[in-house]
């Protein structure tokens, strides 16, 4: 939904308010004035309460890479989850869910921060595990594709990936 259209369709809803109180309560100024202003508190709270949830979407190639939409593979469904955190669901062509998670926005990257899912294309999960700004951490758990409980890989946090990302972030600071 493009945030636009969420505006026009509050701003018609509002006006329709506007021209019925008019012709209701012409003859009261005082009335139409007060209710007038109500309902603009109503559609403009609506309207940023619906702006809160919308969705971003970031269209990427086979490689995950960000591409535009003609050439998209994936997409990735983001919306707000609180402070500073993306809830985030990647879908295939086919509208697949191959991935669900947290995010975050860093230095105009989206990464991932937070608890992960990656799925088969059966909708089987196929490893869970925990992200720190894009990079894998901790246990992850995997699976086949029919469920069955493959061996754990780690993630040590003090991986050569790991390390230097937190290397060059406080050299940047």
């Amino acid at each position: 939904v493009c945030s636009s259209d969420l505006k026009d369709g509050f701003w018609n809803g509002c006006n329709l308010i506007f021209i019925l109180c008019v012709k209701v309560f012409k003859p009261n100024y005082r009335i139409m004035k007060k209710l007038y202003l109500l309902a603009m508190m109503f559609c403009t709270g609506g309207l940023f309460a619906q702006h809160s949830q919308m969705q971003k979407v970031i269209h990427l190639n086979n490689t995950l890479q960000r591409t535009d939409e003609k050439n998209a593979v994936y997409q990735l469904r983001l919306r707000n989850a609180g402070p500073g955190q993306l809830e985030g669901v990647l879908y295939d062509a086919a509208e697949n869910v191959k991935a669900k998670g947290t995010y975050i926005e860093l230095d105009g990257k989206i990464l991932e921060d937070g608890y992960f899912s990656y799925y088969y294309y059966n909708g089987q999960v196929e490893s869970e595990g925990a992200y720190s700004q894009g990079i894998k951490v901790g246990v992850w758990k995997r699976f086949d594709m029919n469920g069955v409980e493959k061996a754990p890989k780690n993630y040590p946090m003090n991986n050569p990936e790991y390390v230097q990302r937190i290397m060059k972030q406080n050299a940047d600071s």
